[in-house]
């Protein structure tokens, strides 16, 4: 296998402009154009990982808020 039968190749249309930024990403983080665009793309499935991790958490987070506020009432109601 030579090493780019393991890369899928894929046209893109940008803004103009996005691809300069782009290169100049790259170069600044050491990465060619296209290294900088599959890092970001892939760097994105990540943010929705963590995304998706912290609605998660947020939900158990309000459901105990929503325990300690029943308690808090009942406790309340007590004295």
């Amino acid at each position: 296998m030579t090493p780019e039968s393991k890369y899928e190749k894929f046209n893109l249309r940008m803004p103009h402009g996005m691809r300069a930024r782009l290169a100049k990403a790259g170069e600044k983080n050491g990465r060619s154009m296209n290294g900088e665009i599959v890092a970001r793309l892939d760097s994105s499935f990540d943010t929705a990982q963590s995304q998706e991790e912290l609605i998660k958490t947020i939900q158990c987070l309000r459901a105990a808020v929503e325990s300690l506020t029943i308690e808090l009432s009942a406790f309340r109601e007590r004295r």
